[in-house]
């Protein structure tokens, strides 16, 4: 399914998973063109972005890291603790 993408396509969904900006509802805003274009313009860049949105190692690789990350940040709000990864910006 993911070699039917266009380039432009591959770059929106890569942006609607790791996106720069996100809404008030903290839901992944739309792409914009020039975010779409950065991924675009370097095709060595989006040849490996292809790459990974097609490996299912890689998948589980991002979601263990949002895990523990959502993980570290509700737990350690909840008993007042620091979490690291809030501290670093993650």
């Amino acid at each position: 399914m993911l070699a039917t993408w266009d380039d432009k396509e591959v770059a929106r969904r890569l942006l609607r998973l790791f996106p720069h900006r996100r809404n008030e509802n903290r839901s992944p805003a739309e792409p914009t063109a020039p975010e779409t274009n950065m991924i675009i313009s370097d095709p060595e860049k989006l040849t490996e972005r292809r790459r990974r949105l097609s490996d299912l190692s890689w998948w589980m690789r991002c979601m263990a890291e949002s895990w523990n990350t959502l993980d570290c940040i509700t737990t350690t709000t909840a008993v007042s603790q620091r979490c690291p990864l809030r501290e670093a910006g993650r």
